[in-house]
């Protein structure tokens, strides 16, 4: 039997797999470098968002301020997004993109979001038990408060709503508030407490009159 015409068949069957594996292995190729792209304008995204989160928060806590509740609550609304959507999806294209120095990028990013976090979580809770510290004479030693109420005193929001029932000392905790902002150098015309009673304004006047 003659064989002869099976050399070039094989031979052109050959060709033709090396050009369906050599098309593969660009297509792969385009496909990785797609994604990569994708991942770098993710990341730079994701990077530009904590950013202006970090332009914001970065001089509060440099300057050891109480981070006001309405701040802490949208920063942390502006980074849900970025933990929950972009960053796993950026994960997504860095793993399939296979680039070392997008992964040292992605990780660096992560690092980041994660200190962010862990600022919102913890600062505030920081600052308050400094102040405890800081006045534990006034607020311990003399006064007398117990753990809710220094918290209470101490925290500088906007606003801070103390729900408790009769007999709790709420007016103890208000004018320990007072004594707490006038050692704090917080000029007394600054001061502005209001009773729904005489005889509550009576008992505020006589207790700060004893201290």
């Amino acid at each position: 039997m003659d064989l002869s015409w099976t050399i070039p068949v094989v031979v052109v069957l050959a060709a033709v797999v090396a050009l369906v594996l050599r098309y593969r292995k660009r297509l792969a190729e385009r496909i990785r470098a797609q994604r990569a792209q994708r991942a770098r304008d993710g990341l730079q995204q994701v990077r530009a968002a904590l950013q202006d989160i970090e332009g914001i928060l970065q001089p509060l806590v440099a300057a050891g301020e109480y981070l006001p509740e309405h701040t802490r609550r949208g920063l942390d609304a502006k980074l849900r997004p970025l933990t929950e959507k972009a960053l796993p999806a950026v994960e997504d294209l860095v793993s399939d993109a296979r680039e070392d120095s997008l992964r040292g990028e992605l990780e660096d990013t992560l690092r980041n979001t994660q200190e962010i976090q862990r600022i919102l979580r913890e600062h505030n809770p920081q600052y308050v038990r400094k102040m405890v510290a800081d006045h534990s004479k006034l607020l311990v030693d003399e006064l007398t408060t117990d753990t809710a109420q220094q918290e209470a005193v101490v925290k500088d929001d906007v606003r801070n709503l103390v729900v408790a029932g009769a007999g709790s000392g709420k007016t103890r905790t208000l004018i320990a508030r007072i004594r707490y902002l006038l050692e704090r150098r917080t000029p007394p015309g600054a001061i502005l407490a209001v009773t729904f009673t005489n005889k509550a304004t009576e008992e505020m006047q006589d207790r700060l009159k004893q201290m």
